[in-house]
């Protein structure tokens, strides 16, 4: 029950809605009221407005040195992804300098999802134009940027962020809202320490993508292709049985360099398709429950496995596909997260959905496997085989159970485990480090600065 004094105090679109007056969001905020607001730490800042862009895929952009677009679906709260980042023109890049990225800027998503938050670091691609889904800020103290991502990633900032969104079905935080919420003005030994803590899970999750890139550089080396460049010719011919048998007629689906790197392997290794290894099937479409114990990995998910908070849930009770450990895991629907690859090894029951395809089999060692599906040899054959438009992208099963596989001696498999597992537990230090600056956040919002000092003393 809320007083009317209550529901007009700081509403100034006098909203009604139940999200607005959430008990999780009323509680932020009378724990915050008396702090600053947003806007005061803000610099500058800018959200574009983009205009007919087109997206170009990543290999065909990389070859002509076009800039990179940095999109939602590249950030993994607080770190950025640029690896799977597309490209856009360079009449786009020319239109909109203000969306430029710059290292040490704070990017909030404020459109879509509105829910990841990043930092942007100084070793991205400088030649990089950010979404207009999210608004970009320098703020005027670089601890504060620091807090902000703590801040908002922790359960108070995200009862905020989620009390400001509007049009639930394509959820929005206007600027007027952002800048009004209430954000913690703690000291400045507190904002230090929570500070180091941001940049240490951030030197944790370099060490991780390092070891990613380190498994990348040993695969061509053990391959013998360090230096092979996919063929791209102009023109080629086809014979008409080629093309039907494939039942494909676009030129994109044909070009020569899925056939080139099977002729460069087959020359040194034994060759397997998924389909010969084992079972390659997809998930199943579950009914979620908040109160379900079986949590299940969606398409978007496997971009970080090892962060559980984002699954959802269904119930044990209900048919699910029951994953295995072991299982190799590809994300077969969307732009942004098609082609994501990775190795299921949990304990416990989990699911997955029917956008998502597995490989089961034990023939070679899964991380192998992943590791190359994730490679440039890998993901050429899976852009082959992509279909659909931009919005609309799908990776069917049938597709997948023909990429092939180098078979390499047993020994060699195993070091893109041990490569797999370091780069693991890299990113376990960095969301470690994350979750106590979330936690101190917590502590001195409902606390004091005091107490969330000796929460991080006695850790």
């Amino acid at each position: 029950m809320l007083k009317l004094s209550e529901v007009l105090e700081d509403n100034r679109k006098f909203r009604i809605d139940a999200e607005f007056f959430a008990k999780d969001a009323r509680s932020a905020y009378e724990a915050l009221r008396s702090h600053r607001r947003f806007g005061d730490l803000v610099l500058s800042g800018y959200r574009v407005i983009y205009e007919n862009t087109q997206i170009i895929p990543r290999e065909e952009g990389a070859i002509a040195g076009l800039p990179f677009f940095l999109q939602a679906a590249d950030i993994e709260t607080p770190f950025i992804r640029p690896d799977g980042m597309g490209c856009v023109s360079r009449g786009d890049w020319e239109r909109y300098p203000r969306g430029r990225i710059v290292p040490g800027e704070v990017l909030i998503e404020v459109k879509g999802l509105a829910e990841k938050v990043s930092l942007v670091p100084h070793d991205i691609p400088l030649n990089t134009l950010v979404t207009g889904t999210c608004y970009k800020m320098q703020t005027r103290d670089p601890l504060d940027a620091r807090l902000l991502i703590a801040f908002l990633a922790s359960r108070h900032g995200q009862a905020l962020k989620n009390r400001l969104k509007s049009n639930l079905l394509v959820a929005f935080i206007s600027k007027e809202d952002l800048f009004g919420m209430p954000v913690p003005d703690f000291g400045h030994d507190l904002k230090t320490e929570i500070a180091k803590l941001i940049d240490e899970a951030f030197a944790f999750d370099k060490r991780s993508t390092e070891k990613l890139s380190e498994a990348e550089g040993v695969l061509a080396a053990t391959l013998g292709l360090e230096s092979w460049v996919p063929p791209d010719p102009p023109t080629y011919i086809l014979s008409f049985s080629r093309v039907f048998e494939e039942k494909r007629l676009d030129a994109e689906f044909h070009r020569p360099r899925v056939e080139a790197l099977r002729s460069a392997l087959s020359a040194k290794f034994p060759l397997k398709q998924l389909g010969e290894l084992g079972a390659v099937e997809n998930g199943q479409t579950v009914p979620y429950d908040e109160e379900g114990n079986v949590p299940i990995i969606r398409s978007g998910d496997l971009s970080n496995i090892d962060d559980e908070s984002h699954f959802l849930r269904a119930r044990s009770d209900s048919p699910f596909y029951r994953l295995e450990r072991g299982d190799v895991l590809v994300s077969s629907i969307g732009f942004g997260s098609i082609g994501k690859v990775q190795v299921f090894d949990k304990a416990g029951v989990f699911g997955t959905v029917s956008e998502v395809t597995v490989v089961r089999q034990d023939v070679l060692n899964p991380y192998f496997v992943a590791s190359f599906l994730r490679s440039q040899f890998g993901q050429i054959q899976i852009d082959r085989h992509i279909t659909g438009a931009t919005g609309q992208l799908h990776l069917y099963k049938r597709a997948v159970r023909k990429f092939f596989v180098p078979v390499i001696p047993l020994e060699e498999q195993e070091w893109f485990e041990t490569l797999a597992r370091s780069a693991a537990a890299a990113r376990a230090q960095a969301r470690a480090h994350l979750d106590t600056a979330k936690r101190a956040v917590d502590i001195a919002i409902v606390a004091s600065d005091a107490a969330a000092l000796r929460f991080l003393r006695e850790m």
